[in-house]
C-alpha cells in the first residue's frame, strides 16, 4: 500500500501497475513507501515537493534531503542542528490503464524507501525536537547534555556499560523536564512527541529495539 504525499485524498491508495526504468525522469507525482511505518518522517512532504518534484531523477539514485530529519524545513532549526536525511528512490513509468503502453504523458511515481533504523538520523530527530521543546516552554530539557553524549554520531547499540547507564540517568531527567513542559508550560504535541523519542531511546540503549 502507498500512500501519496500530494494530490486529491480519494485518489487510489496502491501503486498502479508500472514497470522499472532507468532513464531520466521528470517527477510529477510522488508516493512514498516506508520499509519501517514506525518511522515518522514529519515534514517530509514538503521538502520532497521542494527538491524533487519537476526535477529530473534516476532509478536507483541515493538522495540526499538537505534538511533536519524529522521536522519541518525551517531554516531556524537549520541553522542550529545540521543533518540530512538519506532516502533511496526507485523510479518508475506507470503504464495508462486505456492503452496499456508506456508513453510520454505517464505518470511518474518515486518510491523513497527509508532505512530501517537510520541511528544518526534517528538522534538528529530527537535533538530537533528537543531544542524546539525548549524554545517554546522557555525551560531547558535536555537537549544540550544529549548533544554532547551523541555529538560525532555514535550507535547506541555499541556504548560500554558504563556510558550507557549514564545517558539512561539522562534520559529519565529528560522525560522528566518533558512531563513538567507538558503539565507545566502547556506543550503537549511537543512533550508528548519528545516523550516518544526518549523512550525510543531508552529502548535502543535497554535492547528492546
Amino acid at each position: 500500500m502507498a500512500v501519496p504525499l500530494f494530490g486529491k485524498k480519494d485518489e487510489p491508495k496502491e501503486l498502479p501497475e508500472h514497470i522499472e526504468t532507468t532513464e531520466k525522469v521528470v517527477a510529477k507525482k510522488v508516493y512514498l513507501i516506508p520499509d519501517e511505518p514506525t518511522v515518522q518522517v514529519y515534514g517530509m512532504e514538503e521538502i520532497i515537493k521542494s527538491q524533487l518534484l519537476g526535477k529530473e531523477v534516476v532509478a536507483g539514485t541515493l538522495i540526499e534531503i538537505e534538511t533536519m530529519s524529522g521536522l519541518p524545513f525551517d531554516e531556524k532549526v537549520l541553522k542550529k542542528m545540521g543533518g540530512a536525511l538519506k532516502v533511496r528512490f526507485k523510479v518508475w513509468k506507470v503504464k495508462p490503464e486505456s492503452r496499456g503502453i508506456v508513453s510520454e504523458e505517464t505518470k511518474i511515481i518515486i518510491e523513497g524507501r527509508i532505512s530501517k533504523v537510520d541511528m544518526e538520523a534517528f538522534i538528529d530527530k530527537c535533538l530537533g525536537i528537543l531544542i524546539l521543546l525548549e524554545e517554546e516552554a522557555s525551560m531547558p530539557v535536555g537537549y544540550s547534555e544529549l548533544r554532547h553524549f551523541v555529538k560525532g554520531g555514535v550507535d547506541l547499540r555499541k556504548l560500554d556499560i558504563q556510558t550507557k547507564s549514564k545517558l539512561l540517568d539522562l534520559l529519565y531527567e529528560i522525560e522528566e523536564n518533558c512531563l513538567k513542559a507538558i503539565l507545566d508550560r502547556n506543550q503537549g504535541y511537543l512533550g508528548i512527541r519528545a516523550l516518544e523519542c526518549v523512550h525510543k531511546l531508552r529502548g535502543i540503549l535497554e535492547g528492546r529495539s
